[in-house]
């Protein structure tokens, strides 16, 4: 039986966001992690050295490239924060990547570091609107790096375009990114 109020247009955005938050950002962790790693050979070489890093590393990734850039909530009462009133009804706009680079909340937030201590990123949101496919996620990626790191000895931009970023306001995609693989 469906929950009272909830139509088809609900049950079509919400599949919408399942396959989207499974897909989409996903896919653009996997490649922003690539780039990153490019990067940053140091953090590469250290994945190699200690594959006991991946679990946390794979929340840094996850961190780092914060795939779902906003969302839109209403506030549900008047409200301060950080001294700025907010009226119940009112629009609010998380900007997640603008929070998971807080200075107050990670030491050296615009550095790539795989040894980061996990916790902290709010990439997969909070509270009853966290990802119901963080799990999974995570699973994905960690089995995907692990692979990578097995397989792949380095890697390269294919052209001085690194990665071609989709534009869109809500999520980070990556539409393409040519590279130049070697073994391991």
């Amino acid at each position: 039986m469906r929950h009272p109020g909830y139509d088809d247009e609900c049950l079509a955005n919400d599949a919408l966001l399942l396959l989207d938050g499974g897909a989409e950002t996903t896919r653009t962790v996997i490649a922003t992690t690539i780039d990153a790693l490019i990067r940053h050979p140091d953090q590469w070489r250290l994945l190699r050295a200690d594959r006991g890093l991946m679990e946390g590393a794979v929340e840094e990734f996850i961190r780092w490239t914060t795939p779902v850039l906003n969302m839109c909530r209403a506030a549900t009462r008047d409200t301060t924060l950080h001294g700025q009133q907010i009226r119940e009804g009112q629009q609010v706009l998380l900007m997640y990547g603008s929070a998971n680079r807080d200075p107050e909340v990670f030491g050296d937030p615009d550095v790539f570091d795989v040894t980061r201590k996990p916790g902290g990123h709010i990439a997969f949101g909070l509270g009853t609107h966290f990802c119901l496919g963080a799990a999974l996620a995570r699973l994905e990626l960690r089995i995907f790096f692990e692979e990578w790191l097995d397989r792949v000895g380095s890697a390269e931009w294919a052209d001085s375009g690194g990665p071609r970023i989709l534009p869109n306001a809500f999520v980070r995609g990556v539409t393409s990114f040519p590279v130049v693989l070697r073994s391991s």
